[in-house]
Order: C-alpha cells, then sequence, then structure tokens
C-alpha cells in the first residue's frame, strides 16, 4: 500500500495540469457552504475565470507544490479515519486503494451453460422418486406452456376488440361502442379492390386524444402494469381487485368488451400452474414484447411502407396491375417434370467414379484368381460403361436447360417491351413524394393544397390530390410527435397498416404486433426455488387421466434436515431447494468450469433431456467515458466570454457596433488587396522572365527585374496575411461580446 501511495505521490507532483473536476468540485463545496444552488454556474464560472486570470504563478505549478506540501498530511488523516471506521476490516480491505485515473468497476453479467439433467439429478434419489420428480417437471413444462399460449391468444382478442370498438368521452367518462370501422377503399383506388376485409380500427377522436384523464391511463395499454393485470384478472385464482381496476378506466373498458364477447376467466382452462411458474412465464412474453416494440423501428418501417405503397397504387396503377398478373402468371405456371439439379448430377457421378475406384482396387487384389478377376474386370467396364452414358445424358439435360432459360429471357425481354407501362411516375419520383409527404404528416396539423405545392413545387395537379388524400388520411392513425413513442398509440397506426397492406395485396410488409406462440411445441420450462417448491408440492386431480403416482406431494427439506413448509421460506433458502433434486456440487462444477457462478435459475428444455443453467459472470467494465460538454455550455465558460459579460449591457452594443464597422472596412480592404494580387500576377511574370535568363545577355538587370517582382509578391501576400490576421481577432472579439448580449 505504502508503494502505491507513493506512486500516486509521485503522479500528482509531476501533473503537468490540474486534475479533470478539481474546479468542478470546489464550485460544489461552494455552493453547499453558501446554500445558493440557483448560483451554481455563476460560482464555477467565476472560478474558473480567476484560476485563468489570476497573476503569480502557474495552476500546475502550484497544484505541484500543494501535492508536496500536503499529500502526507491528507494520508495519515484519511488513515486514521478509515481505522475509526472501519475496526475489525480485514487485510484485504486495509490494502485496497482505488486508482483515481482507470475508474474501472467490476459488474455481473448473465450467462448460460448446458448439461444432461442426467448428470445434475442427486444419485442417491429412489427411482420412483426420480420418476415422480420427471413426471411432475413434464407436467408443469405442459401448464407453463398452455399459460401463455392462452395468454398470447388472450392479447391478440383484446387488439382485435379495439378494432371493433371506438373510445368516446361522455361527459367525464370514457365508453366504447361498436363501429365498423374506418373504411380502406377510400384510400385505395378502385382497380385495386380486393375481396379482403375492407374495415380496420377507427382513429381517436380529437377530444378524446387530447383529454388528459384517458392519456394517463391508454399510455400504459400492453405495458408491464397492463399485461400483469391481464395475467391477475384471468388466470389468477382471487382475480383483480374492484380497487385496482377503478384506478385504470380505459383497462376496465377493455376488459368490459371482452365480457360482451363472452370472454371470460373459464375460456382459459389453465389449471394447476402455481403462480411463481406463472410469474416467470410472464416475465420472458414480457421481455420479448418489449423488445418487439423496442425504439420506433416497427411504426418507422410501417409508415414507410405504407406510403410507398399507396402512391404507387395511385400513381403508378399500370405497373401495379402488371405486377399483380406476374404474381398470378407465377402461382398458375406449373413445371410438367420435376427438373433435376446440376448438384444432383454431379452427386451420381461422383458417387459412380467412387465405385469405379474402388473396383478397380479389387482387381488388383485378385490377380491370383483367375475367375474372381473376370469377374472383377466385368464390373469396372460396367461402371465405365455407366459413367460414359450419365454424362452425355447430363450434357443433354443441360444443353437444353441452357437453351430453354435463352428462350425464356428473350421471351421475357420481348414482354417486358409490349408491356412497359406508360404514364406511371417513376420510382424515383416515387420516393421523392414519399420523403416530402413523411414530412408534411409530421409538419402541420391540417394539411392544404397550398402546403403540398410548397413542398412539391413541380408537382402535377393530379400528384398533388394524391398526396393531400394520403396525407391527411394518415394523419388520424399516425401519433404526434410528443407520443410517438408511447406503444399504445404506435399500436393503433399499426393495426391499421397492416390491415391496408393486406387489403392491397401486400402482406409480406405486414409486422406481427405481439410474440408468436405455436400450439405445436411446448416452450422450456424456467425455474427458480419458489417455483421448483409450487412444482414438487403441487397436487394432480387423479379424473385427469394422468400417470398414476401424478397426485403424491413431495416434501422439501433445508440443509438443517427440517421441511420447508411456505413459499416464502423457500426462497430464503434457494440453494437448498435446489439441492433437493440436483447434485450441487456438480452444478458448481459445471458452472465454474465456464467461469460461471450458480445464478439459482435454471430452463429445463422440452424432452427433458438438457438443463440450461443459468449463471453469474464477474466482468470488468471499462473506464466510464464522460459525455462531451455541449458547444455551448464550452463556449459560455471561454474566460473571454466572462470578461466581456462583465461589462454593461450599453456599453457591449456601443463596442459591437464599433468592431462591426471595423469588420467592414478591412473586409473591404482585403477584398482590394486580393484584386490587386490577381491584377498583378507575379508568379505569371517570373516565370516569363526565369525563361528569358539563358537568351539574356544583361543578366544583371533580368536578375533586378525578377527581385522586384518576388519583392512586390511577397509585399502584397503580407499585407493580405495581416488584414486576415485582424479580421480574425476582430471576429473573435465580435462573437465574445455577441454571445454575451444573447
Amino acid at each position: 500500500m505504502n508503494e502505491q501511495l507513493a506512486a500516486l505521490k509521485q503522479k500528482l507532483a509531476t501533473a503537468k495540469k490540474l486534475p479533470s473536476g478539481i474546479i468542478t468540485g470546489a464550485a460544489k463545496l461552494a455552493e453547499s457552504a453558501y446554500n445558493e444552488p440557483s448560483q451554481a454556474d455563476f460560482i464555477l464560472q467565476q472560478m474558473r475565470s480567476f484560476m485563468d486570470n489570476r497573476v503569480g504563478k502557474k495552476n500546475e505549478i502550484e497544484w505541484q507544490e500543494f501535492v508536496v506540501k500536503n499529500f502526507d498530511t491528507f494520508k495519515n488523516e484519511e488513515t486514521n479515519l478509515a481505522k475509526s471506521a472501519q475496526p475489525e476490516s480485514n487485510d484485504t480491505d486495509r490494502d485496497s486503494v482505488s486508482d483515481a485515473d482507470c475508474p474501472i468497476v467490476d459488474e455481473n453479467s448473465y450467462r448460460t451453460c448446458t448439461a444432461s439433467i442426467n448428470k445434475l439429478i442427486r444419485e442417491d434419489l429412489d427411482p420412483s422418486i426420480k420418476g415422480l420428480i420427471m413426471k411432475k417437471l413434464q407436467r408443469a413444462m405442459i401448464g407453463s406452456t398452455d399459460y401463455i399460449l392462452y395468454f398470447s391468444s388472450l392479447i391478440q382478442m383484446m387488439m382485435i376488440c379495439l378494432k371493433t370498438n371506438q373510445f368516446f368521452l361522455d361527459g367525464d367518462v370514457i365508453n366504447t361502442r361498436k363501429v365498423n370501422g374506418f373504411n380502406i377503399t377510400s384510400i385505395v383506388p378502385s382497380e385495386f379492390h380486393t375481396d379482403s376485409p375492407k374495415y380496420t380500427i377507427t382513429p381517436l377522436a380529437m377530444d378524446v386524444r387530447d383529454s388528459p384523464a384517458f392519456d394517463a391511463d391508454f399510455s400504459q395499454l400492453f405495458q408491464e402494469q397492463h399485461l400483469s393485470l391481464i395475467s391477475t384478472k384471468y388466470f389468477d385464482n382471487r382475480g383483480s381487485q374492484d380497487q385496482t381496476l377503478n384506478a385504470h378506466p380505459i383497462q376496465t373498458a377493455l376488459f368490459k368488451l371482452m365480457d360482451v364477447e363472452d370472454i371470460k376467466k373459464e375460456t382459459f382452462p389453465v389449471e394447476n400452474v402455481p403462480s411463481g411458474r406463472m410469474s416467470l412465464a410472464l416475465q420472458i412474453y414480457m421481455t420479448n414484447f418489449k423488445n418487439m416494440w423496442a425504439g420506433k423501428t416497427m411504426i418507422n418501417r410501417l409508415l414507410d411502407k405504407l406510403l410507398v405503397i399507396l402512391l404507387r397504387l395511385h400513381l403508378a396503377p399500370k405497373r401495379e396491375l402488371q405486377r399483380r398478373q406476374n404474381i398470378l402468371n407465377y402461382i398458375s405456371r406449373k413445371s410438367e417434370e420435376k427438373r433435376s439439379s446440376k448438384n444432383y448430377g454431379r452427386y451420381i457421378l461422383r458417387a459412380e467414379k467412387k465405385k469405379l475406384a474402388r473396383y478397380k482396387e479389387k482387381v488388383r487384389e485378385a490377380e491370383a484368381d483367375s475367375d474372381l478377376l473376370l469377374k472383377r474386370i466385368r464390373a469396372v467396364k460396367m461402371a465405365e460403361t455407366r459413367i460414359k452414358s450419365l454424362e452425355e445424358k447430363f450434357a443433354q439435360k443441360q444443353d437444353a436447360s441452357s437453351s430453354s432459360r435463352e428462350k425464356s429471357v428473350e421471351s421475357t425481354a420481348t414482354t417486358k417491351e409490349e408491356t412497359t407501362p406508360c404514364g406511371d411516375l417513376s420510382r424515383g419520383r416515387i420516393s421523392q413524394l414519399k420523403s416530402g409527404a413523411k414530412h408534411l404528416i409530421f409538419s402541420k396539423d391540417l394539411v392544404t393544397e397550398k402546403d403540398v405545392n410548397d413542398e412539391f413545387p413541380d408537382a402535377t395537379r393530379k400528384e398533388v390530390s394524391v398526396c393531400l388524400l394520403i396525407i391527411n388520411t394518415l394523419k388520424k392513425f399516425v401519433p404526434v410527435r410528443s407520443k410517438y413513442h408511447i406503444l399504445p398509440y404506435q399500436l393503433l397506426f399499426c393495426i391499421f397498416a397492416n390491415d391496408v397492406l393486406h387489403y392491397a395485396e401486400y402482406s409480406k410488409f405486414t409486422r406481427k404486433l405481439c410474440p408468436a406462440m405455436l400450439s405445436a411445441h411446448v416452450n422450456a420450462l424456467n425455474i427458480d426455488a419458489p417455483s421448483l417448491f409450487q412444482i414438487m408440492k403441487s397436487k394432480t386431480d387423479d379424473n385427469q387421466g394422468q400417470v398414476e403416482g401424478m397426485s403424491a406431494e413431495l416434501t422439501i427439506y433445508s440443509y438443517n434436515k427440517e421441511p420447508l413448509p411456505s413459499v416464502e421460506i423457500a426462497r430464503r433458502n434457494k440453494d437448498a431447494v435446489f439441492n433437493s433434486l440436483f447434485d450441487m456440487e456438480k452444478v458448481r462444477h459445471t458452472c465454474e468450469s465456464n467461469g460461471l457462478k450458480f445464478g439459482q435459475r435454471m430452463s429445463v428444455l422440452p424432452k427433458l433431456k438438457v438443463v440450461r443453467i443459468l449463471g453469474v459472470k464477474k466482468t470488468t467494465a471499462p473506464p466510464v467515458k464522460l459525455q462531451n460538454m455541449s458547444y455551448l455550455k464550452r463556449i459560455l465558460r471561454d474566460p473571454n466570454i466572462l470578461r466581456e459579460g462583465q461589462k454593461s449591457l450599453e456599453d457591449l452594443k456601443a463596442e459591437t457596433a464599433k468592431i462591426e464597422k471595423e469588420v467592414k472596412s478591412l473586409d473591404q480592404e482585403r477584398e482590394k488587396a486580393l484584386k490587386c494580387q490577381k491584377e498583378q500576377d507575379s508568379m505569371k511574370k517570373i516565370k516569363a522572365l526565369r525563361k528569358e535568363w539563358h537568351n539574356k545577355v544583361d543578366k544583371q538587370t533580368l536578375y533586378q527585374r525578377i527581385e522586384e517582382e518576388r519583392h512586390l509578391r511577397d509585399k502584397t501576400y503580407l499585407k493580405i496575411n495581416d488584414i486576415e490576421d485582424q479580421l480574425m481577432e476582430k471576429k473573435q472579439v465580435l462573437y465574445y461580446q455577441r454571445m454575451d448580449q444573447t
């Protein structure tokens, strides 16, 4: 420790500048001493100005002398203080010292490692007990999967209810009513109408959207609080409390809509799923849901695709009709025979050549036996004949394929020449209109024809009318900028965009709005100590067709060989709960072999063969880099600006006007000097005189003329440099004064 302190003292005593943050720290101390938080920035500015403009030794020299004089005193004071505060500290604590220059922090990161579940289960368990445990885990895995499937379908049902109902204000009360929805045919041209559902979600009314009471609860839809409330209402044995429902009127209105559609708690027959297991499964679903809607990626992509496709349908209809016809032709076209691939022929030939090589090897081995030798030679000849015929056959197929490909290319080119749409806007022009339309959607509440003409001065009447229709329609659904990042408002537009894209036969651009759960697959079972305790203590009714013995309840013991009576006690004895099923020495060894520490959680994968162990890994985080200060804050701390700021406003304005006149005069003088330099063109004259050097008899006179031109060139150049230096200084002072006046 003494060596480290000596090195620190040497480093501080030889520092070439003040340590970072020392003036800021002094300003904070002054702020707390005088109890004037409103003057914090002013105190900091005054301190910086004083340190930069004070008379005497340089700051770094003063700092070095201060360190040499007071370092040992501060070291002794801090050591005594640490000893009095921690009288029983161990040697490790006393020897530790923080490095101010390298503030490296140890952080815990989570990793997983896999292992066979049969290797981790305790070997001293009775086979019947082990079989019962595996059956309970399998049953728990199925129940957890059923819960997530029902929960996911419930979320989708709520989104459908949003499509078919509309919120409205009845005085101060928020109610819902059944509506047909927004008619998609009003925004899609008639020639592109399809048989798909033509009604979609209705936009929020202006009075509802501007209501603070509505916004406060609507913004919480499909967030963690709302998803937890859904799980409690439909899957918890006690259900949700009336007090909680009354605090969330929008969420309660959605629940009432579900009741009208006869979607109740009894609709989802999830039984024997403990609360701990549901909580773990719900956490994973929430994480997936949050990751899907992280940022604004989904709404941005849907908005871009929707704008482009609507512009294509209106302004490039012939190209869109041709696209649809090509899709129909592709679907209706059926190949008469399956064309063998090029690689398939190569594989066959390669296999035959390997057989031929083996036959030739056997011929060499059978030289002693004449009968066997003739048989092997016959096999070699047959293999060579077969290879030759296959090569000819594949060569013919390759020629036929290339000729048919050439014909198809020619026919495609001819078709394109014949069916090139005329009158359609180019893709580049549509891209320009898309960018401008997107800008107008966020710029004003109501876009008029004049706004579109200002955005696109060269737009035709048809382009203006189409852009006006699309922009004013989408503005009803696109959230305003202040609410653009809020998930429920994004969801309303994404539902609308998905329906329009599906109606326009662009389903490939639609986006999933919630995590997809497949009923054909069983999800992994995530277990921690409380959920494992509940699984082992769970009972199953015998009349549910379960395996015999499933109803048995297993007792979990602590390390003191006392039974754990409740989930809360199990949560306090996590290691003991896992030890009742798994060999903890093997679990720890598996984690340590991967550089991890057991994190008290596992995931049992389907088929109950592999378990994924969650481990904690201590990683060294890099030093936190200070964020760059904004330009305005940095410039306001400049001592020159602080010095100018001490002058009165009238004096500053008078000096500013005077300097502006000087700057203008210097600008004019510089322009004259530059013009004079251009007219003189001394370099051209010097080059011309140098060319006469070998032909000139009187070289002394020529040399004097060259020197005169050089002197004139240098004089003009120095004059311009002097004027520019004066301009730079004047403009710098002018900038400081203007910053103080703002």
